[in-house]
């Protein structure tokens, strides 16, 4: 299971790096939900990676203190326009859960979220919740393309 892990993050960095020349139209694929070989056996790796996730975070949650960043403007949203924004790498299911997932934990609802369009509308109370969103979106793998 280990390496079919290594594997997919390998996968994963490369999708990543080659995602900005991919001709206009075409999308990575969802690394997750693919079987991967290794050593002869065939692995998804998403429940392994969840299960670990789940387990660190446990381990870890008592010794973690969340701070606002410093020098970001704690004014409210108001302008609708301004809690729209686009992934152009949300290709599947499996990103949208991921994605929706992320944005409720941090107390931004998901008004719309489609993977088609690659738009997504969430509840962003202020300009700050928003740009700590957007960075564990991008910390997650992902491209956003905020408002402008």
């Amino acid at each position: 299971m280990a390496g079919a892990v290594q594997k997919y993050y390998h996968d994963l960095d490369q999708i990543a790096k080659q995602y900005a020349l991919l001709p206009d139209g075409e999308q990575p694929r969802c690394l997750a939900l693919m079987s991967h070989e290794v050593g002869g056996q065939r692995f998804i790796v998403q429940p392994g990676v969840v299960a670990s996730y789940v387990e660190t975070f446990a381990r870890l949650a008592g010794r973690i203190r969340i701070t606002l960043l410093p020098g970001l403007p704690e004014e409210e949203i108001t302008d609708p326009e301004e809690r729209t924004f686009h992934i152009p790498d949300m290709n599947c299911k499996h990103c949208r859960a991921t994605i929706t997932a992320l944005l409720e934990s941090m107390q931004a609802p998901v008004a719309e979220i489609d993977p088609v369009t690659k738009r997504v509308v969430a509840g962003f109370r202020t300009v700050a919740a928003r740009e700590r969103a957007f960075d564990a979106i991008r910390d997650a793998g992902y491209t956003v393309v905020p408002p402008r």
